[in-house]
């Protein structure tokens, strides 16, 4: 990402989309994660529960360009298309992934 920003620049539009977060978009949920899986990007702290901000202040990403949190087990809010046909149009999805924190 930082090699991105400086080879391309940043526009204040852009999002960082991990794979979690990408497949949950795909299947109609908005951009987001939950604690456990931010805190595998290097941006979000466990034990204070924030964003940190000393590598957001170090990466010049805002912490709305990392999508939404829930609690672990609970799910991300519908987003802005639909999921894949043959999905129930009501699908909730809640991300999830091995615990590496």
């Amino acid at each position: 990402m930082l090699w991105w920003k400086k080879e391309h620049g940043w526009d204040p539009d852009y999002r960082v989309v991990t794979l979690p977060s990408y497949l949950g978009m795909v299947l109609g949920a908005a951009h987001g994660s939950d604690a456990n899986l931010a805190a595998m990007t290097g941006f979000y702290s466990i034990p204070d529960g924030t964003w940190c901000p000393h590598a957001l202040a170090a990466t010049g990403v805002d912490a709305i360009q990392l999508g939404g949190l829930v609690p672990p087990g609970v799910a991300l809010a519908p987003g802005e298309r639909a999921g894949p046909s043959g999905f129930h149009p009501e699908l909730e999805v809640i991300p999830v992934g091995n615990d590496h924190t």
